[in-house]
């Protein structure tokens, strides 16, 4: 796999990033007891949301797996998240959790809706054991570590993906560099055939000429035969020579051949793997936006909180200036029954105690204001800590979206090595027809050859004979040379196809090349100094729209 390791820098970066503090660590554990003996309830209503979808539930069964094992797992998990021991073995867990999604195929769209549905479970308990100024901080202080957690599972995932991509670009290009050498190779042997074929040509012109002396000095029987002879076996021998290169040739093209379909499947795989890592990374954003909706929501409903608290406060303040006129009101009573004496001594007994319940009123109201203070405070604090993790989210957003358009790219690149791919294939197909068609043509000289070697043995008899024939053997050659044209310029054609060939592996080669320079760019893997890129890709890769998207970073 991609093997991602996380040191004690980025570990602190990371946790520093999201906001996850120490006291956020120390909320999770005091919440813990509330939550653990609930642990095997929470993961069973988890996976009861979890299987009700049947995409779900397809992928659980190709990886595979079964529901007892998903909850086991889900049930360690989520003991560990509760230890809140955010050190590097908490790191690797959650990375390794993201490298088997990645070997399994399962994509960041339900590793990310996984925390929704804990949200969903664990926030109403927290709710109903937390008192109200602790439930505010501590749901945050989980939703900071599920941001943690999905982060890297999504992380590794993609380091995974661009593993398999990089697997597959170092097979192509040792496919690339082997096409070429073959189609070089093919090119030298038609080269070769031809100037065998030359020769074959030749020598039905040497037969042509040897036809015509015998013709003319017939006395010379015995020498123009023996002429004729010659002429025949070296023809036979050349054309067997021009068979056994055209053998050699079709073998290069087979071979050439069997190349290109195999490149073409590696690059299938590769453009299958770039668009599973776009379709990936669009999940990822959407994810991201729902996220930022919700703590936006969220958000709103705090202030509008806040603004119910200030309300209260008002209406507080109100029953404290009531309850300071009331004490006013019976001190005042209290002075007139003392004046009535005897007979304002009840009334006096009654106002005193409406001043005491006067006073006792007033405090309340004061401590009820000292409340709302204190918890609007708190909701101001929720506030902007929800307005940094939205600036968070949509930070995340962005990175997401550029690793979508480079691989955007990165399909392009695998069209374009599709293509090529499919152009020699052509090729080399055509050029196999035509050696096939050259090796029929040899046959053909052969044939002519041998029945020249007959004519020859013929003429021997007697010059009567050899007179009659002698109109035969002149018609023969002449179609010998003629065939000779014919294969020299189909061997011709087939060196123009090779040339063609050449050029197509030698495109081949260099989108291969750039792909590696990609790679390298994005981190996935160090091209060798054995293959080093042209300078024609680098300028272009300079120049492609994925460098300057990326730069902007």
């Amino acid at each position: 796999m991609s093997g991602t390791t996380i040191d004690s820098a980025d570990r602190e970066l990371r946790l520093r990033w999201v906001q996850l503090t120490s006291e956020d660590a120390e909320r999770i554990r005091r919440a813990a007891p509330m939550v653990r003996p609930m642990g095997r309830e929470i993961v069973k209503a988890f996976y009861d949301h979890s299987f009700q979808f049947s995409a779900f539930t397809a992928k659980v069964g190709e990886s595979a797996s079964n529901r007892e094992r998903l909850e086991s797992a889900q049930y360690d998990y989520l003991m560990s998240l509760l230890d809140a021991s955010f050190d590097d073995a908490y790191f690797q867990r959650r990375i390794t959790i993201g490298e088997v999604h990645a070997r399994l195929d399962i994509k960041p769209r339900w590793n990310l809706g996984n925390y929704a549905t804990y949200a969903d479970i664990l926030f109403p308990i927290l709710g109903s054991q937390l008192p109200p100024e602790e439930l505010l901080p501590t749901v945050t202080a989980f939703q900071k570590a599920f941001t943690l957690d999905g982060s890297l599972a999504v992380e590794s995932y993609v380091d995974g993906l661009m593993a398999r991509l990089v697997d597959v670009n170092d097979r192509l290009l040792p496919v690339a560099e082997t096409l070429a050498e073959g189609s070089e190779q093919v090119e030298t042997a038609s080269r070769e055939i031809a100037d065998a074929i030359a020769q074959v040509a030749r020598g039905a012109g040497e037969q042509t000429d040897a036809l015509t002396q015998a013709g003319d000095l017939i006395q010379d029987l015995g020498g123009g035969v023996t002429s004729i002879g010659e002429a025949a076996s070296r023809q036979a021998a050349e054309t067997e020579s021009a068979k056994a290169e055209s053998q050699e040739m079709s073998a290069a093209l087979e071979a050439v051949m069997e190349r290109s379909r195999m490149a073409a499947s590696m690059g299938g795989e590769a453009r299958t793997a770039a668009e599973d890592g776009m379709r990936s990374v669009a999940d990822t954003v959407k994810a991201m936006e729902t996220i930022s909706t919700a703590v936006v929501s969220t958000s709103r409903q705090i202030g509008e909180l806040s603004q119910s608290g200030r309300e209260i406060g008002s209406i507080t303040q109100t029953i404290g200036e009531i309850a300071d006129q009331t004490n006013l009101l019976a001190l005042n009573a209290a002075i007139e029954a003392a004046r009535a004496g005897d007979m304002g001594r009840g009334f006096a007994v009654v106002a005193d105690e409406v001043r005491s319940l006067a006073e006792r009123a007033s405090k309340a109201a004061k401590d009820i204001a000292r409340l709302i203070e204190s918890v609007q405070d708190g909701m101001k604090r929720s506030v902007d800590a929800m307005a940094s993790v939205e600036s968070d989210v949509g930070s995340g957003t962005e990175k997401a979206r550029a690793a979508g358009t480079a691989l955007e790219q990165i399909v392009e690149l695998a069209r374009n090595v599709n293509d090529a791919v499919a152009a020699i294939d052509e090729r080399a197909t055509s050029a196999e027809q035509t050696s096939q068609r050259l090796a029929g043509r040899l046959a053909e000289v052969g044939d002519l050859a041998h029945a020249t070697s007959v004519l020859t043995e013929t003429a021997r008899a007697g010059a009567d004979a050899l007179k009659e024939r002698m109109s035969a053997i002149s018609a023969i050659a002449q179609e010998s040379a003629a065939s000779s044209e014919e294969v020299s310029a189909s061997t011709e054609e087939v060196s123009a196809q090779m040339g063609e060939v050449a050029s197509q592996s030698g495109t081949l080669t260099e989108i291969a090349t750039e792909l590696s320079g990609f790679l390298e760019w994005v981190g996935a893997k160090k091209v060798p100094d054995a293959a080093p890129v042209s300078p024609v890709s680098i300028r272009q890769y300079q120049q492609s729209p994925v460098r300057h998207a990326s730069a902007g970073r």
